[in-house]
């Protein structure tokens, strides 16, 4: 069972344990989420950030199926991907909630100096190399720092699937992405001030039994121009 399935689960099971439902509990229960059955984040919520925009919401669930379709075409495997949750937290909340090592990209865009992020979950990163490059995959998953054949791979990788996240946004704009590297260890990473506001999007990418997240952070300040753009077209 996935982790998303168990956390379901949880939510079933401590629900069953109450005698009864409020009018308001059973409102909530029955009122679907903005992203299908999506999981809210766990970071505690903070009412002053503003609200998420409905075109990036739009975008991002678009881009899930493009996501399985690149992945599929590189590993010769059916890869399903799909939008999990979105949500606006900090900086710091996305650093501190990342493990170390992890498999962080850092994408530059000329479009008005944008830098944001990818972290791939070893939890699927790995399968994906495996399979790349041949090998059988390895039990349990390692947590260590990727060798450099596997940092080669990873860029190829990575490189692909934000290609196709930029076709997602040609509509509307030129995002003209590159990756500029890949970092191990966010909480020495020169990135954003902490308390910077970030739009915040996870994947669940599945293959072969293998299941692990795939994480966008942007900065929400710097993509104000590009979001009003991406509203209008």
């Amino acid at each position: 069972m996935g982790t998303y399935a168990k956390d379901l689960a949880t939510i079933k099971d401590d629900t069953m344990d109450q005698e009864s439902l409020t009018d308001e509990e059973m409102r909530l229960l029955h009122t679907p989420s903005l992203v299908s059955d999506a999981l809210t984040t766990p970071t505690t919520p903070n009412l002053s950030l503003p609200k998420q925009d409905p075109s990036l919401v739009h975008l991002h669930l678009e881009f899930a199926s493009s996501l399985g379709d690149v992945l599929s075409k590189m590993t010769h495997r059916q890869v399903t991907a799909r939008l999990r949750d979105e949500w606006l937290g900090t900086y710091s909340e996305f650093v501190f909630g990342q493990p170390v090592p992890t498999c962080c990209a850092v994408i530059k865009s000329r479009v008005h100096g944008l830098e944001f992020y990818l972290v791939t979950d070893s939890k699927i990163l790995f399968p994906l190399l495996d399979r790349l490059l041949g090998s059988k995959t390895i039990e349990p998953i390692p947590q260590r720092p990727l060798s450099e054949i596997e940092r080669t791979v990873s860029r190829l990788l990575i490189e692909e699937i934000v290609n196709q996240y930029a076709a997602a946004w040609q509509h509307s704009l030129s995002l003209d992405p590159t990756v500029d590297r890949i970092e191990h260890n966010l909480q020495q990473m020169v990135g954003l001030h902490g308390s910077e506001t970030t739009y915040n999007v996870r994947y669940e990418v599945s293959f072969d039994g293998a299941f692990g997240l795939l994480e966008l952070c942007l900065p929400w300040q710097k993509t104000e121009q590009i979001r009003h753009r991406l509203a209008v077209s």
